[in-house]
């Protein structure tokens, strides 16, 4: 639970203020302090030892005119999102009390005028200068002004495995690039394709994975790392992943019947014919994260014979179809309404998601449930945040795959 700053104040900051009779001193307290401590300053609430406050600080200059910090804490409000400045001071401050447990990633946007365009505000994103603990985001290899970039991370009351597998020892998947046509759609796009070490002496055809958001999965997500650990060490049998990159990803993942053609007619069979994988579909699984989890069961909802698994993390199951003016979401309908169908379902959501989001992955699981479908559906203690995706895809992957 969030809430805002009201009466309760930062003892940190409420320290600070109080000292500023002496301005040069306090200051130079305030930035030693902060550099030693990192931040946000997390404390113990004082009216209320069951919370904590979450204080967040920018230290700006003379062109600073506004501080915003965004993330799944403390929240993408605009209106609740905005430092205070501490007058005749360059020191921007937010406080926040929580009593969750969480890990959630955080960036600031500076001066920011960008209402909600949100394409422009990411673009405007930093991360915490006095924080070490970060994230690291890939660049686009297709976006030459593109660069790898690093988020901040926020640990309340647990820490993370972010996966990070690199210096372990063992034999190394295949990453390629291709550039992939599509006649349905009438364009390009590239897709990526994982192959497992010993690929080509294996008899046995692969599990097929087939992933949405394929840039950031392959690379920010560290599908490829991650698949190499579990296959080494047998917790899945090999796979073949593909990574499908969006041309335009609004459009293609929501509801899109002309992209479910281009994979159930295009891709699949060029990934059939091009490379030893199970033609079976309980060997197949479509996945995303937000509207690519949403998309996955969308192409398995309409190609349960091709795709019989689903591992949808963070899923944007809530989306509203046009044209449908239903109580509940149409993909939350339409599985209640249709007869089971052979599919097996690994879903996550986390408990800062937005409530829309969060409401409609509980009750899908329920109707999944009810209808006799073969799921598991989890809670992280996170948001709608790469950093989760990461360290949950795994454990979807060792489900739907150990039949």
């Amino acid at each position: 639970m969030v809430l805002n700053q009201e009466k309760t104040q930062s003892p940190f900051v409420s320290n600070f203020l109080a000292n500023m009779e002496n301005k040069e001193q306090a200051l130079k307290d305030f930035l030693n302090d902060i550099r030693l401590r990192g931040t946000p300053i997390i404390e113990i609430c004082p009216n209320n030892q069951v919370f904590k406050l979450v204080t967040f600080i920018w230290i700006g200059d003379s062109a600073t005119t506004n501080v915003h910090v965004f993330g799944s804490f403390p929240g993408w409000d605009i209106s609740n999102s905005r430092l205070t400045n501490i007058k005749g001071t360059e020191i921007w401050y937010k406080t926040y009390r929580t009593n969750e447990t969480f890990v959630s990633t955080y960036r600031f946007s500076i001066n920011d005028q960008f209402k909600e365009d949100w394409v422009k505000r990411s673009k405007n994103y930093q991360n915490d200068p006095f924080n070490k603990n970060t994230f690291l985001y890939v660049k686009n290899s297709v976006d030459p002004e593109s660069k790898d970039s690093l988020t901040s991370i926020l640990e309340l009351g647990m820490t993370l495995d972010n996966n990070d597998t690199q210096t372990q020892d063992y034999s190394k998947g295949n990453l390629e690039i291709h550039d992939f046509t599509s006649a349905i759609l009438n364009n390009e796009r590239r897709i990526w394709i994982y192959t497992p070490s010993n690929y080509l002496d294996k008899e046995t055809p692969c599990k097929l994975l087939i992933s949405y958001d394929g840039r950031p999965t392959m690379t920010t997500l560290k599908a490829p790392t991650i698949l190499d650990k579990l296959i080494h060490n047998k917790e899945i049998p090999p796979v073949v992943m593909i990574g499908i990159n969006s041309v335009n990803r609004f459009q293609e993942l929501t509801f899109n019947h002309d992209f479910i053609k281009f994979l159930s007619n295009e891709l699949v069979p060029w990934v059939r014919n091009k490379y030893n994988v199970s033609k079976d579909p309980k060997d197949n699984i479509i996945s995303g994260f937000s509207l690519g989890g949403l998309a996955s069961f969308f192409a398995a909802f309409n190609h349960p014979e091709i795709f019989g698994n689903v591992l949808s993390l963070s899923g944007s199951v809530h989306w509203k179809k046009e044209g449908y003016e239903g109580e509940i979401p149409w993909m939350l309908q339409s599985f209640k309404d249709n007869k089971t169908l052979p599919i097996k379902v690994f879903m996550e959501a986390g408990i800062l998601e937005n409530k829309p989001l969060l409401d409609s992955n509980k009750n899908l699981h329920k109707i999944l449930k009810s209808k006799g479908y073969d799921v598991q559906y989890n809670e992280f203690l996170g948001g709608h945040d790469d950093i989760w995706w990461q360290n949950e895809l795994p454990q979807g992957l060792k489900y739907l795959l150990n039949n």
